[in-house]
């Protein structure tokens, strides 16, 4: 993924932010309006969250990663709090999962989380 240069914090924040936008307008468009991936609930506040943290994105040389689309889920709070209190380990499983169509009960049920 990454050639090796440096990349500046700015520059990923900028990304980041930039990435964060488009995966709601993408969704959007995609759905008509926004709702939870996980639960399908629109009444309650929405959050972007990494499933990857942008910070072992950087500390694992793969910044470029915090901006990709695929390491992205709009969540409702007590969603995100669940990929939060994942290990370092199992986010990244969750991450290449979600990215092969498993939902995120099956991912629990099957590496048994």
């Amino acid at each position: 993924m990454s050639n090796g240069q440096s990349i500046s914090k700015e520059k990923i924040d900028r990304n980041v932010s930039k990435a964060k936008k488009n995966y709601i307008e993408n969704f959007r468009d995609q759905h008509s309006y926004l709702f939870c991936e996980r639960t399908k609930r629109s009444d309650l506040p929405l959050e972007r969250s990494h499933i990857i943290s942008v910070k072992e994105c950087q500390e694992s040389g793969r910044s470029e990663l915090a901006w990709c689309q695929n390491n992205l889920e709009l969540l409702t709070r007590a969603e995100h709090l669940k990929v939060e209190a994942l290990s370092k380990a199992n986010r990244e499983i969750w991450y290449w999962c979600r990215f092969e169509g498993m939902s995120f009960e099956q991912f629990l049920k099957e590496y048994k989380i």
